[in-house]
């Protein structure tokens, strides 16, 4: 955050109250708190299982025990925070039975947005904040006295920001420094599941969605 040298900003008091943004809120917390059984979440589930495996497999390439230790609660988060607004979302197809609401729906595309983005955030500013502090811990931690409070070379960010806009699975081996085809193709899946690159109609080149990642 920027410097504020120590000063307060000016003291605002507070003259109107917007009561019905208030009773709305109000209104929501008595329905999800009135929410039973439980929620139809498992596909999502299993879509965030499948977007951490792919950042975990970055997170070994860079052998960065750092990431992988941030990464780890990412999933939770993401689906913790992304939970009341699906239900939300959704609160058409429930109904009261007694004092609760009850029912069931499937999630969909939007909602998976919703919680890709919870995870995105999440791992993202882990990574702002706390980023150097963690690599130095496992630094510390493994002895690694000369390169101890740097970030790891993050081979996975590195080589696709040496990626052309328009490559092919050879610029893939050479910008990540693979030698064997089958891990550049692996690569290849990973960055397309996470929709940083998408393949080019009739040809074997993918073109970059994303242009550059840090």
């Amino acid at each position: 955050m920027p410097k504020t040298n120590y000063e307060m900003i000016e003291f605002q008091e507070k003259t109107a109250i917007d009561w019905q943004r208030l009773e709305r809120m109000k209104t929501w917390a008595y329905k999800l708190d009135a929410r039973a059984g439980e929620l139809p979440f498992w596909p999502l589930v299993k879509r965030l299982y499948d977007w951490t495996k792919n950042r975990m497999a970055d997170c070994a390439e860079d052998d960065s025990e750092a990431n992988e230790l941030m990464l780890k609660r990412v999933p939770y988060h993401a689906l913790n925070y992304a939970a009341p607004f699906i239900d939300m979302r959704h609160f058409g197809s429930l109904h009261l039975e007694g004092k609760f609401w009850e029912g069931e729906y499937e999630v969909d595309d939007t909602d998976w947005k919703l919680c890709e983005l919870m995870a995105r955030i999440q791992y993202a500013t882990q990574q702002h904040f706390f980023g150097v502090l963690a690599e130095k811990y496992f630094d510390d931690m493994n002895n690694d006295v000369q390169i101890t409070g740097k970030r790891h070379q993050q081979k996975s960010v590195d080589g696709y920001n040496r990626l052309p806009d328009v490559f092919n699975k050879e610029d893939v081996m050479r910008c990540f420094g693979y030698d064997k085809p089958r891990s550049a193709l692996k690569k290849i899946a990973r960055l397309r599941d996470s929709k940083y690159i998408e393949a080019v109609d009739k040809t074997d080149q993918f073109k970059k969605v994303v242009q550059m990642i840090v």
